[in-house]
């Protein structure tokens, strides 16, 4: 039986308009013009009153007909969300050369990094509030700039946000007080930074990517880590698509390749552009949940990562964390214990009652004073109030 003309022009109908819909979504996602999946769904509108208007078959009629309900849904949806962010008070807004591109390089054994050779003006506002402007400067190597003497030992700080010190000038992180403490006499590499995890600093020990700042002997690698840093390392975040991945083993943990293939890495973000998926994927994917699974994964990290502190570089590995004392805190604290790793917890260094006033106005990162008191505590601990420390 020869096939049916209409379903035959009906077809090319239904591959035309879906490459046109392609054609228009990659133009506004290029353009990257604000709210792209309003402009997305309002496009295919025509599209779909078109087919249902010049269908030959029954099936397209109602194919275009759904789909052009489906499509003033969307935009219904996504509109409603546009008003909701609109009519939030005090969302924070950061400029200056941060928000202009060039700041993160994606790719690399970390999923991404800070452009080498780059300083960056970072200035937060939340409503008329001034929450902090400041500038970050990134050395050839890719760390954050630290004041010291780079043939003297090195010390190793990594971790994330609040390591690298988010919202503070150069001079006011946690490594450059410590490098203070010590007089300026040691090479004090910071590693932190923005939403890292313990994965990029397995991943930096198994690369050697620390080679480069070494220069005498290194004394100490210390992690400054938070309650949803195992979250985090299984992948579980919207920054991190091509981050480092490590799978449970009999031994510890094994490296998996990055946490998605670029496939899949694009198309979420894609639809993180929508504020329609974004809520979707906050609900599942992203939802913000630790499992037992993750807590395991998470103090393995910690435990390869200290072996490799000592068998490549002979130095030792020290543990900060923030133990907050919530539910997932009190259980990441409780495997931590269960483990060989030094552990310091801020809350013998700052009590926690201080926490919330020590924080940025309007920003959970702390102020200056936080990384001096922690590197005062951590420069006792290991003796290096001088120069001529051990």
């Amino acid at each position: 039986m020869s096939e049916n003309p209409r379903h035959g022009s009906d077809l090319v109908r239904l591959l035309l308009g879906s490459v046109l819909l392609l054609g228009v979504a990659a133009a506004v996602l290029y353009l990257k013009l604000p709210r792209p999946f309003v402009w997305i769904w309002l496009a295919a509108l025509p599209v779909c009153v078109v087919g249902a208007m010049r269908a030959d078959s029954e099936w397209m009629r109602r194919l275009s007909l759904v789909c052009f309900g489906l499509a003033v849904s969307l935009v219904l949806v996504e509109g409603i969300f546009v008003v909701l962010d609109r009519l939030e008070q005090g969302g924070g807004q950061i400029g200056g050369s941060y928000a202009k591109g060039g700041y993160f390089v994606q790719g690399g054994q970390l999923g991404y990094a800070p452009a080498p050779g780059i300083r960056v003006t970072s200035r937060k506002t939340k409503g008329k509030q001034l929450v902090y402007d400041v500038a970050y400067t990134i050395s050839e190597h890719g760390a954050r700039v630290t004041k010291g003497d780079p043939n003297g030992d090195t010390w190793f700080f990594m971790g994330d946000s609040n390591m690298f010190g988010e919202g503070v000038n150069d001079d006011e992180t946690l490594p450059s007080f410590f490098s203070a403490d010590l007089g300026y006499h040691a090479n004090v590499v910071n590693l932190g930074f923005h939403g890292y995890g313990p994965h990029q600093m397995l991943r930096s020990l198994e690369t050697d990517r620390l080679r480069p700042f070494i220069h005498g002997a290194v004394r100490q690698v210390i992690y400054e880590g938070i309650w949803s840093h195992p979250w985090r390392a299984a992948g579980h975040d919207d920054w991190d698509a091509y981050g480092p991945s490590y799978a449970l083993s009999g031994t510890g943990v094994t490296y998996a390749g990055p946490f998605h293939g670029r496939f899949v890495g694009f198309t979420l973000k894609v639809l993180e552009k929508s504020d329609f998926f974004r809520f979707v994927l906050d609900h599942t994917l992203y939802r913000l949940e630790v499992s037992d699974g993750d807590i395991e994964r998470y103090a393995l990290i910690l435990e390869r990562s200290a072996q490799l502190s000592r068998s490549k570089y002979g130095a030792g590995f020290t543990v900060v964390y923030w133990d907050e004392d919530n539910e997932p805190g009190r259980r990441v604290l409780a495997r931590l214990r269960k483990t060989p790793l030094s552990l310091v917890l801020v809350s013998d260094v700052i009590p926690r009652g201080e926490w919330t006033g020590l924080e940025l106005p309007g920003d959970p990162h702390p102020r200056p004073e936080v990384h001096r008191r922690l590197a005062a505590a951590l420069a006792a601990r290991f003796q290096a109030g001088t120069p001529a420390a051990p």
